[in-house]
């Protein structure tokens, strides 16, 4: 089993990258997956109160399930919807972002577990959790206990012939084709990027890689992060570069993923050098929301706005104007 979950991560996040961590097909991964565990809420709830900042975001989770379920037919989708107790009762976003999910799961027959309804049934789970953001390794090991029961469940009733919805929606959920979508296509078209990147740079998987961003050792770092299993490419001196070279395809698209925060991080300058002409545009680092977030800025920034040049090389350059600036991902398309 492989953990591929990431911090600081919303579904317009995962919308975009998806193709990097779980590739188009088994054949290109090497891996069959058959369980794909989808746990974004806690995030999307924050999120969906500034869509001009972090996206449509059930569009983009949507998009997320569409993209897995048809690159990923063999793999059993479920969905984990959980939140810190005194979010929903203090952000009205969290029944939205929790409404939205569960309508769209249901109409891809993808099973799920409601954590946060089992606070109203069981008190002390809301009381275990607390009043912080995240919780601890106890109420982990809660959650993972109910998932794991949910399963085992609705494999007993599946296996002994039971008429459970469960196990049957685990084996087979419903086809994510072109005219089935459950919010305008439209809206889910404009927040996906491309299911086969031509060019991607992710420091997850930065050692794997013989392909990697050139930049000054003294002035850009690799950064681990094993901590937070947040690895980046980092830089604290003012005007230093990193460069990436990439390839733009047809319709070409370019997404930067980097963090955005509310304190210590400050403004970066991003370049696309192409054969005839350079382009250049502001990467805001600091913001005023109370949270440091993987903020994805993408190419065109509006649909049929792209003023990039189709089908050529590219050098992608990033300067740290002030303050630090870390990157996580770059893919083009």
């Amino acid at each position: 089993m492989a953990n591929v979950g990431r911090s600081a991560c919303n579904a317009c996040y995962w919308a975009r990258v998806a193709p990097l961590v779980i590739p188009p097909s088994a054949a290109e991964d090497g891996n069959t997956a058959h369980l794909i565990l989808i746990d974004t809420t806690v995030n999307d709830i924050f999120a969906v109160k500034h869509p001009t900042l972090l996206g449509d975001i059930p569009a983009c989770y949507e998009g997320l399930i569409r993209y897995l379920r048809t690159s990923r037919p063999e793999a059993a989708l479920f969905g984990f919807l959980s939140s810190p107790p005194h979010y929903c009762k203090k952000f009205k976003s969290c029944a939205y972002v929790k409404g939205e999910a569960e309508h769209i799961m249901r109409h891809y027959g993808v099973p799920f577990v409601d954590y946060v309804a089992l606070f109203a049934k069981h008190p002390q789970l809301a009381k275990a959790w607390g009043t912080g953001l995240h919780p601890d390794w106890q109420n982990h090991q809660i959650m993972a206990d109910v998932i794991t029961t949910t399963w085992s469940n609705a494999w007993r009733k599946f296996c002994h012939g039971g008429k459970a919805l469960a196990a049957p929606a685990l084996l087979q959920s419903k086809p994510a084709s072109s005219g089935n979508t459950f919010i305008a296509a439209k809206r889910i078209e404009r927040v996906m990027l491309c299911d086969r990147p031509l060019t991607s740079y992710s420091a997850h998987d930065f050692r794997k890689h013989s392909v990697r961003p050139k930049f000054q050792v003294d002035a850009w770092e690799f950064d681990e992060d094993l901590l937070r299993r947040r690895p980046s490419w980092s830089s604290s001196a003012r005007g230093s570069n990193i460069s990436f070279s990439v390839r733009l395809g047809k319709d070409p698209k370019l997404a930067i993923i980097y963090l955005r925060s509310y304190n210590g991080f400050g403004e970066g300058k991003l370049q696309v050098v192409t054969p005839k002409k350079a382009f250049t545009f502001t990467l805001p680092g600091q913001w005023g929301l109370k949270s440091s977030e993987k903020y994805v800025f993408t190419l065109p920034q509006s649909p049929g706005q792209s003023k990039l040049p189709p089908d050529v090389d590219a050098e992608v350059v990033v300067t740290n104007l002030d303050k630090q600036f870390k990157i996580y991902e770059v893919i083009s398309c």
